[in-house]
């Protein structure tokens, strides 16, 4: 006799990049056998080959997953964890003035991607030339391995990395088309007033932010008897996928 299907939930949530509605359901055992094995690896390309696994389990209508970008992931990953786990995350901050340990309580329903209103795709360099630019995927950003700052060299390559397209007027360049050595080429030309307008690119893009208060009630010792609550009062801004768990 057949054993029993065990129904699974159905959601839906709205992909960021592009606002289209995307069906998912929870993770199950299966996957999370995945994402730990991945773990266990202690290897990032595992990580994001599990990372890629599970989305791709779970999720109706994304396309190639290798071409979303980062913000994408992290938002979809989020959602995947809520409705999978729980939908109220506990990460752990040091207290800035007591030290102290404090449990923070992170409502993921509430978790959203924040565009900044001035940000764009399209980066002119003189009247007629100019870039369109695409975002970073997941797959490339885990390959800088969480660095906080990276060397010229890598900076390069990522941001060559992106650049989508080179207009001329009416006439498109496909980078992906084009030798290193020629987007390089290109590249070298520009001023630093036209190189910051790429960094601005990068800095505005849009990313995973929730911020959240908190009061920290540890005791502290105020004598060799008496303890009272610290009481210290922050703001911490939750910027990246790695903030909401740690």
């Amino acid at each position: 006799m057949a054993l029993p299907i065990i129904a699974t939930p159905q959601y839906t949530l709205e992909q960021p990049s592009t606002g289209k509605q995307i069906k998912f359901r929870p993770f199950l055992v299966k996957e999370e056998k995945i994402l730990l094995m991945a773990l266990e690896s202690d290897d990032s390309m595992e990580a994001v080959k599990a990372t890629k696994q599970v989305i791709t389990n779970c999720c109706e209508g994304l396309g190639d997953i290798d071409t979303l970008p980062m913000f994408d992931i992290e938002f979809i990953l989020l959602q995947l964890r809520s409705k999978s786990v729980g939908e109220v995350a506990e990460p752990v901050i040091k207290c800035p003035e007591c030290e102290g340990d404090i449990k923070l309580k992170v409502d993921l329903s509430k978790v959203s991607v924040v565009k900044d209103k001035n940000h764009t795709t399209k980066i002119p360099i003189t009247d007629t030339i100019g870039l369109i630019m695409k975002y970073p995927t997941y797959s490339l950003l885990q390959l800088t391995k969480g660095k906080e700052k990276l060397t010229a060299t890598e900076t390069m390559d990522l941001m060559l990395t992106c650049i989508d397209f080179i207009y001329d007027g009416d006439q498109n360049y496909k980078a992906s088309e084009q030798t290193a050595e020629e987007l390089n080429e290109f590249v070298e030309q520009m001023t630093q007033a036209h190189f910051a307008k790429i960094q601005d690119f990068f800095s505005t893009m849009p990313r995973l932010e929730h911020t959240i208060t908190y009061t920290c009630t540890n005791k502290v010792r105020t004598g060799d008897i008496t303890s009272k609550k610290c009481g210290f009062k922050g703001k911490l801004v939750l910027e990246n996928l790695q903030d909401f768990f740690v």
